[in-house]
C-alpha cells in the first residue's frame, strides 16, 4: 500500500487555498494591466517632452541667429517658457518611474526593509493626494481661462492649452504613482 503525499498544513481548507491563489492571479493580472497603461502613458509623455525640447532648442537657436543678423524674434521668451513647462510636466512620470527624483532619506536611513517600504508607501500616498489636488485645480483653472478668454501677454494667444499640457503631464505622473501604490500593496501583502 503506497502512501500519497499529504498537502502542507496551511490552516486553510483546500477550497480556501484555491480561492486565495485565484485572488493572487487576479491581482497579478490587474498589476500587469496597470503597468501596461503606465508604460504607455510614460512613452507618450516622453514623446511630447522630447518634441518640446527639440522645439525649444530650435527656437532658441533661431532667436540667437536673428539677434546676430538683426533683431530677436517676437515672443520667443514666452514660447520658450511654455516649452520648458511642458518638458517638466511631461517628465514627471518618467522621473517617478525611474526613481530619478530627489528622495528624502531622513526617515528611512537605518530602518528595516519593512519600515522603509511602509514609509515609501506613505510617501506615495501623499504624492497621489497632491497629484489629485493639482489635477483638480488645473482642471478648474482651465475652465476659468476658457470662460474669461485669457490670452498670453505678448503673443495674445489662448493660454489654456499650455495649462492643459501641464494637466496631462500631471495625469501621467498620477498613473505612475497609482502603479507604485499597487506594487507596494503587492509587496507588503496589504
Amino acid at each position: 500500500m503506497s502512501r500519497q503525499p499529504q498537502p502542507a498544513k496551511t490552516g486553510l481548507k483546500p477550497t480556501c487555498l484555491h480561492h486565495a491563489q485565484g485572488r493572487d492571479q487576479d491581482g497579478r493580472r490587474i498589476i500587469k494591466t496597470i503597468e501596461r497603461i503606465n508604460a504607455l502613458s510614460i512613452k507618450i509623455s516622453l514623446f511630447f517632452a522630447g518634441l518640446s525640447l527639440i522645439a525649444l532648442v530650435l527656437l532658441t537657436t533661431a532667436n540667437v541667429g536673428f539677434r546676430v543678423v538683426s533683431q530677436s524674434l517676437y515672443g520667443v521668451i514666452e514660447i520658450v517658457t511654455w516649452f520648458g513647462v511642458c518638458i517638466n510636466a511631461f517628465g514627471l512620470a518618467y522621473a517617478q518611474e525611474g526613481k530619478d527624483n530627489v528622495a528624502v532619506t531622513l526617515f528611512t536611513d537605518g530602518r528595516s526593509e519593512t519600515t522603509k517600504n511602509i514609509l515609501e508607501f506613505i510617501g506615495i500616498l501623499v504624492g497621489v493626494f497632491f497629484a489629485v489636488v493639482a489635477i483638480w485645480g488645473l482642471y478648474r483653472y482651465i475652465g476659468i481661462l476658457i470662460r474669461t478668454n485669457q490670452v498670453s501677454s505678448s503673443l495674445h494667444v489662448p493660454f489654456w492649452p499650455i495649462v492643459a499640457f501641464i494637466l496631462i503631464g500631471v495625469g501621467a505622473f498620477l498613473i505612475t504613482l497609482i502603479t507604485d501604490v499597487f506594487r507596494k500593496v503587492m509587496k507588503l501583502k496589504i
